[in-house]
């Protein structure tokens, strides 16, 4: 049984990067809450999201925080809406995200960088 949800909020820049953002939630309503609150923010805001899923928790991140810098360390996911769970794997560089995405091209698949580090 899992014990919380997890918000996955997948954001894209003016060069096309996607960034991901996660937020461990309670519960499926506590998630929701959330979910519409952070998508306001960003809809006013002007940026582009491209994904917002409430999903039952599995993965762990350390805390959402902002990016103080570019130069601000960055880590690289796999993100696969499609598949049940929804699947988030590490990768270990950007290039090889990209072209993993690359070779896939479908929807709901995406290669994403966050400030967020996965430590389960």
């Amino acid at each position: 049984m899992n014990t919380f949800f997890l918000l996955i909020l997948l954001t894209q820049n003016a060069a096309g990067n996607v960034s991901a953002s996660f937020v461990e939630t309670a519960n499926q309503e506590q998630c929701e809450v959330k979910q519409k609150l952070v998508e306001g923010i960003f809809t006013t805001a002007r940026v582009n999201i491209l994904e917002s899923h409430c999903v039952p928790g599995q993965h762990h991140f350390n805390e959402f925080g902002h990016a103080t810098s570019s130069a601000s360390k960055r880590h690289f996911y796999w993100i696969d809406f499609n598949s049940v769970p929804v699947e988030i794997t590490r990768i270990s560089d950007w290039k090889s995200c990209m072209e993993r995405e690359a070779a896939i091209a479908k929807t709901g698949f995406y290669c994403a960088s966050s400030i967020q580090e996965q430590f389960d």
